[in-house]
């Protein structure tokens, strides 16, 4: 599946993205950072414009970390959300890595206003079938195109 899309670099940076409709593809290349995710904030953002919603699909089996500055300000997104609009599917990412990110997860879920929606999965197919199913969930009018 991922072979056919028309990957591009994120802010000039390793990682790579590809908008496929309403899902944000996100290709991890090494370690992610505040640039990185501030870039992806304000993709994601059009893309909620336009749908309502945005489904981030992250292929981590390049990525390493998740920097202090960069769950920073993942945290502070959240905190400062009104309603979520995000919702994250994540596949092929390391045991330490899917630990890493359950206990960011728990921290932001403490003070935000709407804690974040983020799926781990083991395979790019399990992940397919739950981006699929978080599509029905954050718009149920939509139609899939083609």
């Amino acid at each position: 599946m991922t072979a056919t899309l028309d990957w591009k670099p994120l802010a000039g940076g390793a990682h790579l993205i590809c908008v496929d409709r309403d899902v944000i593809w996100w290709r991890l290349v090494g370690d992610v950072d505040y640039p990185d995710v501030t870039a992806m904030f304000q993709l994601s953002e059009r893309c909620a414009q336009q749908y309502g919603y945005t489904l981030l699909l992250i292929d981590g089996r390049k990525g390493a970390s998740l920097t202090a500055r960069a769950r920073r300000a993942v945290a502070e997104r959240h905190r400062d959300l009104p309603e979520r609009r995000n919702r994250t599917v994540v596949y092929g990412m390391s045991a330490l890595s899917t630990g890493l990110i359950a206990l960011t997860v728990r921290a932001i879920t403490l003070f935000a206003k709407v804690p974040p929606m983020i799926k781990i999965c083991a395979t790019e197919q399990e992940a397919l079938a739950v981006t699929a199913q978080e599509r029905a969930t954050a718009q149920p009018d939509y139609k899939a195109q083609g």
